[in-house]
């Protein structure tokens, strides 16, 4: 089988802390990646769930820039924010 380089870029931190965690498991960064690509192959899609954060919607980011607006102007009433209320915000 003939092999073929590829060549990517990735923040320095986030490789350095891939590099880790495959050291860990006794990979390579090249035989992890290979890993990825024989199962994209295999599945004929990404092997894992490609998902946005549900807390970062349109709806709660607006309300996030609406309170950052408010700090910023000093009419804010700074409080602290409960878990239910995060929870809230993220399950709706």
């Amino acid at each position: 089988m003939k092999s073929a380089a590829i060549t990517f870029r990735m923040d320095e931190e986030l490789k350095q802390q891939t590099e880790r965690i495959l050291d860990d498991i006794g990979l390579t960064m090249s035989s992890a990646f290979t890993v990825f690509a024989k199962a994209i192959v295999r599945t004929r899609s990404i092997p894992f769930k490609l998902c946005s954060d549900p807390f970062y919607n349109a709806e709660n980011r607006a309300e996030i820039d609406r309170r950052i607006d408010r700090v910023e102007a000093g009419t804010a009433n700074l409080k602290t924010v409960s878990m239910d209320e995060l929870d809230a915000m993220t399950h709706g």
